[in-house]
């Protein structure tokens, strides 16, 4: 495949990137000589990792350490590694991060601190990580009783005039939300709990209370109108939430922040007033007066999403489709006003497979079984199909509708999505954590890396994993890392992990062997000469092929495949065995070269020798000659 002038020098600046600097915290560690034993062993578990794309971070909480990653670029060392109390259980949904990496002013990166965050424990004990630092707070005032933390999110600033600190939504595992507010006082925080959010619309008022009463008494009627009115009134069992600003209106000019409430059968938004008093459930429908998707369907996450008409939510659930059977669906609802539910009726489209049955709070445990992200005119949405094999495709929001893009399978599981901002790309970059490490997907090849005809047909006749393989390879040697990627995910996708590691394995047994050296190229070279180039562009070849492995996302897309350890001490010992041929024959070389060095010393020597020889006898000569001429 052809690569322009612009290739070839992506390509050359491939080979000369500088590792980044990771601030005071990840050097402190280093230092100590512990940062090897905080690297991760084996695969990552979903209870033990979080994300926050609006930061671009993701933490994972290691037995008594608390690790943050930056979300784009290098993975080790952590930006930041904080000590956790002993004897505690930490859940990574139970930690919010306030701020990203701060600079301490004109210093440069070497001024850099590490992210702020709060922790909330399964004792409901608070802890709070200052940049750099660790504060731990008793149970607060006024928490709950009988609850324990399902996941935590920080929503706004604190309400009190003057008061430095932070609004936190807390969700506990009895689906039940409420407000945490966090204040700083000096060089100490203060934490104080409010009370439960009503979880119906009903709960706490006098609406209907007469209803309530006599069902209590005498049971609910049979009458149609009372159904809808018990489904209407039916408590929220809370699984996730989406924190939102503060909705506009004359009605609710005086609230903080918003918040989206949902499980697997409704739906609820919440406002909260700017005091300590807990949040106003606005309205909580049923899912299935939303959307169409049959008497099987489950809200599996929403997104709210900004347009420049009309707002609207992303509504991800499963139902079933005419002719198609049970799959995921994706929707756009009109919201208009947030005082009202979205308006009904929207086309769904498939987004790929309905995943499998969940229980509430079974994410704590298990991996979830679907992802929805958003950014700009973009969504990803990730379904968990079998096991951990999940069917992930990128959504453009046009005005006319959604349009989804190919599908990609990710055999490997996934833990966290994110969607970054990226210069210039209106859907931003995608991101997928998996329990192997950070995989970066890109989407559909857009303008930018636009391929010619001979290209596009060339891609068309991939057929067998080594095609895939050797293409990539080569796109990835010419600069091309963003198509290289993506034609790596294709070949995943269509031909699975366990098919491309074998094809991993033909390919660089083939770089091991050696190339021919019958062509035009070495007519009238020694022997010697040609073994030495050979050797010099095996390396080069071999040390390319392991960053494109690695770059590309190949191993970690392997994932949990069978041999894919011995694959990779075979290709990681590949390189060093063509260095240590090449080490011989320049060893060789330099033996061969102090040999004539010696040589040449003892013709020297020798030389002299003669030289001196040849003064001794002429000086003997003159004795002679002058005894016998003067008769001495």
């Amino acid at each position: 495949m052809a690569a322009s002038a612009f290739d070839l020098l992506r390509s050359s600046q491939l080979r000369s990137r500088h590792a980044p600097h990771f601030g005071e915290v990840a050097e402190s560690v280093e230092a100590s000589g512990s940062l090897d034993a905080l690297r991760p062993r084996g695969r990552l578990q979903s209870g033990a990792v979080g994300t926050d794309e609006r930061l671009g971070l993701w933490w994972l909480v290691q037995e008594s350490e608390l690790l943050f990653f930056p979300m784009p670029g290098p993975q080790w060392p952590p930006c930041a590694v904080q000590a956790l109390p002993e004897e505690v259980s930490l859940s990574a949904r139970c930690v919010a991060p306030l701020t990203g990496p701060v600079q301490q002013g004109p210093h440069g990166p070497h001024g850099t601190r590490g992210p702020s965050a709060v922790a909330v424990f399964a004792d409901m004990r608070v802890a709070v990580f200052p940049h750099g630092g660790r504060v731990d707070l008793p149970r607060p005032a006024g928490m709950p009783l009988g609850q324990a933390p399902l996941f935590v999110h920080s929503a706004a600033a604190h309400p009190w005039p003057d008061a430095v600190g932070v609004v936190l939504v807390v969700g506990t595992q009895a689906g039940r939300l409420f407000s945490l507010f966090l204040r700083q006082n000096g060089d100490t925080f203060e934490a104080e709990a409010g009370s439960l959010w009503p979880c119906a619309p009903s709960e706490g008022g006098f609406r209907n209370l007469f209803k309530r009463v006599r069902r209590s008494l005498i049971g609910a009627d049979s009458s149609q109108q009372d159904v809808d009115a018990a489904s209407a009134e039916a408590p929220l069992l809370v699984q996730a939430v989406e924190v939102l600003a503060a909705p506009a209106g004359v009605g609710n000019a005086g609230a903080l922040f918003a918040v989206l409430a949902w499980s697997e059968e409704r739906l609820a938004y919440y406002a909260h007033p700017r005091s300590t008093a807990a949040a106003e459930l606005l309205w909580s429908i049923p899912i299935r007066d939303l959307v169409t998707g049959g008497p099987s369907t489950r809200l599996l996450s929403v997104r709210f999403c900004q347009g420049a008409d009309t707002d609207g939510l992303l509504v991800l659930f499963a139902g079933e489709v005419a002719n198609a059977g049970s799959s995921s669906l994706l929707a756009r609802l009109p919201w208009a006003s947030r005082v009202s539910p979205p308006r009904s009726g929207a086309d769904a489209i498939s987004v790929g497979p309905a995943p499998p049955l969940q229980h509430p709070g079974s994410q704590t445990n298990g991996a979830p079984v679907s992802f929805l992200t958003t950014f700009g005119e973009g969504a990803v949405v990730a379904v968990r199909a079998r096991g951990e094999r999940y069917s992930m495709c990128m959504v453009r929001l046009l005005k006319d509708g959604l349009r989804v893009g190919e599908q990609q399978m990710v055999d490997t599981g996934i833990v966290g999505l994110a969607l970054l901002p990226e210069g210039g790309v209106s859907t931003g970059h995608v991101q997928v954590l998996t329990p192997h490490g950070l995989l970066d997907v890109p989407q559909e090849m857009p303008d930018r890396f636009a391929v010619s005809q001979a290209d596009e047909a060339a891609l068309e006749k991939l057929s067998i994993p080594d095609s895939f393989l050797q293409v990539a390879h080569e796109l990835y040697a010419t600069g091309r890392e963003a198509q290289s990627t993506t034609l790596c995910a294709r070949g995943f996708s269509q031909h699975g992990a366990q098919a491309m590691l074998a094809a991993v394995e033909k390919r660089t047994q083939l770089l091991l062997d050696a190339p021919a050296t019958s062509g035009a190229r070495w007519r009238g070279v020694s022997d010697d000469a040609a073994a030495r180039h050979l050797l010099f562009d095996k390396a080069r070849d071999l040390e390319q092929w392991l960053c494109f492995l690695d770059e590309a996302g190949v191993w970690t897309r392997m994932g949990g495949a069978p041999n894919v350890v011995a694959a990779q001490q075979a290709a990681a010992e590949a390189g060093p065995a063509a260095e240590t041929w090449l080490l011989l024959i320049l060893l060789l070389l330099l033996l061969l070269l102090l040999l004539l060095v010696v040589l040449l010393l003892l013709l020297i020597l020798l030389l002299l020798f003669l030289l001196l020889l040849s003064l001794w006898l002429l000086v003997v000569v003159v004795i002679v000659v002058v005894c016998d001429w003067f008769d001495l």
